[in-house]
């Protein structure tokens, strides 16, 4: 092989030589024409000049072979798979990199039989121009061995293309060697292109420096890695994760390598994080969730206990106006207290709204109709240097609802504006009807898919803090100077929405206003509002009527025994259920009235005992007290003739009407 080649050089340096000789006849021509090896020269990829050996080996005459491509006298595919002009393009592309080529090609002569073909390429310069220089001569090897290595190079060529990911042979100059199909597919590069590139030419910013580091780092302490983007020929780039490792053949250092595609990891790995954030604002609104109904509950059992202690104070305060010789003075100072009293139950009422155990009078209401009421009331709450605007739906908005609690909804978010504005600015209430076909994502507590009515309360105020956001519907938690609020006005707000089955969100940035959206049930169709009962104040006499009164709070069982007492009634009392079953047991044929409170110790509810009575006297009239809204007292308050609810705290006047009008309904109706 070594004087072959040393005589095919010497064949290319001939041909240099006579190289002014192309069209001549000199001596150089002659030896060129007459030499025992095909020599062939090609330009911009046509075959410029041949001579009769070249003519022979192809079985071409100089008209058929003249003016064609290398590639037109092979079979479109060799055997490693690569098209034929493929693999010349590769083989120029190498020789430009790094010289001289000597390769096995498989060749088609003019009748179609294939037959191997050693080539000695060289890239020299031909008449001013750069062009290649090709020595062929037919493989020595038998034909046999010539397909066994065929075979051999196609089995190695599928286990590479089967390989996950990009597989990847270069040597320590940086030229291919070798790839699997996957590298072109991704990055969009032909065959040839990729083999006509150096690695870093896949990359960009700052990547380049950081790969050719990696690939140093291979060749120098034998194995590496690095996660990097993959630029195709399009521009679109690729996460990937490239491992190398050194190779040593022949005494030369080549870096072999896989690298994997990190796309779908990291949608996953997004996923994930995705998943983990929606975790964390769910733990932390169930938390939020945890604490406000934990703040409810406290206040709601502080309101039920202060409730009883002002029924006491306000049965008291009747008593002694009714025993009369009252200095003016000391009638003077019992009107003081009964405007505490009253100032005290509306705080416990508001207490109650917060922990959603108030009183509720459900109807059917038009949000918009609310509205308009309230309109006339705004412009002196607000003042004059804020501009006010409502905005309502085109169409009724009906919703069941308290009238005075979305009264009183609407009312505190106005007054909780116009303190966010003291020098003025813009407030803007919306009506809007809002359905939501599937659950909301990282919306509030309580938020959920169906049809409902949207109020939006926005103004242009100094908006709220961060670290305040999550306490603003606590009660009695407020940033207003200390005499200038309560702090119940929005947990008031929250109660109530809650208790009507609806959520409230906000929208708020420093300097820049706040903007609370309440989200209530919606009714479908128009409804027209229940007429309400007209309420009686006659002083119906009592009969002599037993009452069972079940108290377990002392001093309002003596303010009930004592104003019915002086009504003419007979009364029995009981401090708790067992008590007021053993009465029963004994005396259930006297008794005309139950009059119980709902919450009591010893296991056995208001609404337990009047179903126990029942059992025994179906048609038993029962009037119920609560300082708690009944439908969250316990179970839903019993319906039916005969049955009734009185809320705490109550003045004697109410209790008496209450008790007569649920002995004598026909006279009180």
């Amino acid at each position: 092989m070594t004087d072959r080649r040393l005589k095919n050089n010497g064949g290319i340096n001939l041909l240099e030589r006579g190289r002014n000789a192309q069209g001549g006849d000199g001596p150089y021509r002659m030896l060129f024409e007459t030499a025992a090896e095909a020599i062939i020269v090609l330009m911009e990829g046509r075959i410029q000049e041949a001579n009769a050996c070249a003519f022979g080996l192809f079985a071409r005459s100089r008209e058929e072979f003249i003016g064609h491509s290398l590639a037109d006298f092979a079979p479109r595919e060799q055997p490693d798979g690569r098209t034929s002009a493929e693999f010349i393009a590769e083989k120029k592309a190498a020789v430009r990199r790094g010289g001289s080529q000597i390769f096995g090609w498989r060749a088609k002569r003019g009748e179609g039989l294939e037959f191997e073909v050693e080539l000695q390429l060289r890239e020299v310069d031909w008449g001013g121009r750069k062009a290649f220089h090709a020595i062929a001569r037919e493989s020595p090897e038998p034909p046999a061995a010539s397909e066994r290595l065929a075979r051999e190079s196609r089995f190695t060529d599928a286990v590479i293309n089967s390989l996950p990911g990009v597989f990847y042979l270069f040597d320590d100059q940086g030229r291919f060697l070798r790839w699997n199909r996957n590298l072109e597919l991704l990055t969009g590069y032909s065959h040839a292109e990729i083999a006509a590139m150096h690695p870093i030419e896949f990359f960009s910013g700052d990547d380049c420096a950081l790969v050719a580091a990696r690939i140093m780092e291979v060749f120098t302490t034998g194995v590496s890695s690095v996660e990097a983007s993959l630029v195709g020929k399009d521009g679109s780039r690729r996460p990937f994760f490239f491992t190398g490792h050194r190779l040593i053949a022949e005494g030369r250092p080549y870096l072999v390598g896989m690298g994997i595609d990190l796309t779908e990891r990291r949608r996953a790995e997004e996923a994930v994080r995705e998943s983990d954030e929606r975790f964390r604002q769910l733990a932390e609104q169930f938390h939020q969730a945890q604490k406000m109904e934990a703040i409810g509950q406290l206040s709601g059992g502080v309101a039920h206990e202060f409730n009883n202690i002002l029924t006491a104070i306000m049965g008291h305060t009747a008593l002694i106006r009714m025993s009369g010789n009252l200095t003016a003075e000391n009638a003077e100072n019992l009107r003081e207290i009964s405007r505490a009293a009253e100032r005290a139950s509306d705080l416990t009422r508001q207490l109650l709204t917060f922990s959603r155990k108030q009183v509720m009078a459900l109807q059917d209401l038009d949000l918009n109709e609310v509205l308009r009421k309230l309109a006339k009331m705004f412009e002196p709450i607000v003042g004059g240097n804020i501009r006010l605007k409502l905005n309502h739906a085109a169409q009724p908005l009906w919703l069941q609802a308290d009238r005075g609690m979305m009264e009183q909804i609407v009312l505190n978010l106005v007054v909780n504006a116009r303190d966010a504005m003291p020098n003025g600015g813009r407030l803007e209430l919306t009506t809007a009807p809002v359905d939501f076909r599937a659950d909301i994502p990282a919306a509030p507590s309580g938020a959920r898919a169906g049809a409902f009515v949207r109020l939006s309360v926005r103004d242009s105020g100094e908006g709220i803090s961060v670290e305040n956001r999550d306490r603003i519907f606590e009660p009695f938690f407020t940033t207003k100077d200390v005499g200038t609020g309560t702090g119940l006005g929005l947990s008031t707000v929250y109660g109530i929405v809650q208790q009507h089955h609806g959520w409230i969100s906000m929208e708020s940035e420093l300097g820049q206003g706040t903007c609370f959206h309440i989200f209530l049930p919606r009714l479908e169709g128009r409804r027209a509002p229940a007429p309400s009962s007209p309420s009686s104040s006659r002083d119906t006499p009592s009969g002599g009527e037993t009452i069972l009164v079940v108290e377990d709070e002392p001093m309002v069982s003596f303010i009930v025994r004592f104003v019915l007492a002086e009504k003419g009634y007979r009364i029995l009392t009981a401090a708790h259920g067992v008590e007021a079953l053993e009465i029963w047991a004994k005396q259930r044929d006297e008794i005309d009235l139950l009059l119980t409170d709902i919450v009591m110790p010893d296991g056995i509810s208001g609404w337990e005992l009047a179903a126990r009575v029942r059992l025994d006297h179906p048609t038993l009239p029962v009037l119920f007290t609560s300082g708690y809204d009944p439908q969250t007292a316990g179970e839903s308050m019993p319906s039916g003739d005969g049955t009734a609810f009185l809320a705490k705290p109550f003045a004697v006047d109410a209790l008496c009407q209450a008790v007569q009008e649920i002995l004598h309904p026909v006279r009180a109706g």
